[in-house]
């Protein structure tokens, strides 16, 4: 059952492709056995609601290939700090603009490394090393020296990968990728002690 190995959550692609068209959909709504949490995202009803079923809805509700990324990753990967509670930071790998979803916040990535990508409690989700790339873009320096510190002496990351990361998918005037290459540069493979 796809509901049991989603978080009690899917997205109308995915119940087409089972042979559940509008109408049925329609129905199980009004049945009260499907709940809508957007226009293209449903809960089964009396599933539990959890913080990780509301991420995965948010993953669900973007554009496909979505995956966890940025806060919401690093929540994920339990990096203090971060809270799964938080508005939901989704990323698709093409090109765009930052945009508002009903239940994320949906960045772009063009070109994003695939082999970055793993399933975290079963939601797809950045590295914790793709996860430091992105959140370099967007926190202040000191937020993301403290996440990365955290990250390293936790062995979810080295400075070593962040800087091979850096260099396959980091260009000039790229977001975050000066201070992913200093964090790289300054660690290497020596984890941060706790």
């Amino acid at each position: 059952n796809i509901a049991a190995a989603q978080h009690g959550v899917m997205n109308t692609r995915q119940l087409l492709a089972r042979g559940i068209g509008a109408r049925r959909l329609r129905a199980l709504s009004e049945r009260g056995v499907l709940e809508p949490l957007s226009p293209g995202v449903y809960r089964l009803v009396g599933s539990p609601e959890t913080h990780l079923q509301r991420v995965l809805a948010a993953v669900l509700d973007a554009p496909p290939g979505a995956v966890a990324s940025h806060q919401t990753a690093a929540a994920l990967w339990n990096l203090p700090g971060y809270d799964l509670r938080d508005e939901a930071h989704v990323t698709i790998p093409r090109q765009g603009t930052t945009q508002r979803r009903r239940l994320s916040v949906v960045h772009y990535h063009k070109d994003m490394p695939l082999d970055e990508v793993v399933l975290r409690h079963g939601i797809p989700t950045t590295t914790p090393t793709l996860t430091m790339f992105h959140l370099c873009a967007v926190l202040h320096p000191s937020r993301a020296i403290r996440t990365f510190d955290h990250a390293t002496a936790r062995r979810l990351t080295t400075g070593k990968r962040l800087a091979r990361l850096t260099g396959r998918i980091g260009a000039r005037g790229r977001n975050g990728t000066r201070m992913s290459r200093q964090l790289g540069e300054r660690h290497g493979d020596d984890p941060v002690p706790e």
